[in-house]
């Protein structure tokens, strides 16, 4: 896994795609979702980034029935597995790092088209978590913000409709 890219690094591998941040949770989830078919339907390449907090990174054990595993090679497994059931385009890609989830994630998106995040239950008017109100306000392209599963009665913070007129 890697460990915090450089600016020189994050620009040659992002650029020009779509960022998703993409996590074990249900909002992180749509998210990625969302992103995949946006992708899809607009033949852009689809950059697919998971952070792991630097905490998660030390060798902590979960149990799971009969079976030990380190935190952070469950999290790589999961995250693996959500990528690869996708039915990955070519040219997508996934990468995992170490380092704090908001400011990789604006770092990925630099050069990108957009990035894509999702947001946790929280109201309609807010991101939603402290890396999704980072990203946010900080990052220098159009975010598209994608409610939790739960939260879909809410709406989208913004649809495809809306990231188009966006980027034209």
């Amino acid at each position: 896994m890697d460990q915090s890219l450089s600016a020189k690094e994050t620009s040659a591998r992002f650029h020009g795609s779509v960022v998703v941040g993409l996590t074990t949770t249900p909002a992180s989830r749509a998210a990625f979702r969302w992103a995949s078919d946006y992708a899809r339907r607009t033949g852009a390449r689809l950059s697919v980034v998971c952070v792991h907090p630097a905490k998660d990174s030390q060798p902590t054990e979960v149990s799971v029935p009969d079976v030990k595993l380190d935190w952070s090679a469950q999290a790589r497994r999961t995250i693996d597995l959500e990528f690869s059931s996708s039915h990955p385009e070519s040219g997508w890609t996934l990468t995992q790092l170490i380092g704090e989830p908001g400011p990789e994630l604006v770092r990925a998106a630099e050069n990108a088209q957009l990035l894509v995040i999702g947001r946790h239950h929280m109201a309609p008017h807010r991101p939603g978590s402290p890396v999704a109100a980072y990203c946010a306000e900080t990052a220098t392209v159009p975010v598209v913000i994608v409610p939790a599963p739960q939260d879909a009665h809410l709406g989208p913070s913004a649809t495809a409709s809306t990231v188009l007129q966006a980027n034209r």
